[in-house]
């Protein structure tokens, strides 16, 4: 099976503990496509189901019913990221191609990680 950064696939999260994500749930593949086959780990970030209503945080991203093969409304967890081995992951369903969604889940993710200017000074 071959996975890609970007890709959407149904990944095994359990066992978890505490606010971790849990269960069979989608995951945007979010690693590097040289080095993680290798050494077979993969970098995801969970994906929930957004109600309307419900505030988004700056650490999730917003992907509409239909992007990247959703079917419905969904959150990336950025604050959620995870390593697992790549046998955890099933085949992708989807992929996510728009620019500006890729950029929103970089920003999200720096923020998380402290990866911005500013973190360098501290």
């Amino acid at each position: 099976m071959s996975l890609c950064k970007w890709d959407l696939a149904w990944a095994g999260l359990d066992p978890a503990q505490g606010h971790e994500h849990a269960g069979r749930r989608p995951v945007l593949l979010f690693c590097n496509d040289a080095i993680a086959p290798p050494i077979g780990l993969v970098s995801v970030l969970p994906l929930t189901t957004w109600k309307k209503g419900r505030r988004i945080y700056p650490t999730e991203v917003l992907l509409q019913a239909g992007t990247a093969g959703l079917d419905s409304p969904s959150l990336v967890l950025c604050h959620q990221i995870r390593t697992l081995a790549a046998s955890r992951l099933f085949a992708p369903f989807g992929h996510l191609a728009q620019p500006g969604l890729r950029q929103a889940v970089n920003k999200a993710l720096a923020l998380w990680l402290d990866l911005g200017p500013a973190s360098i000074l501290r």
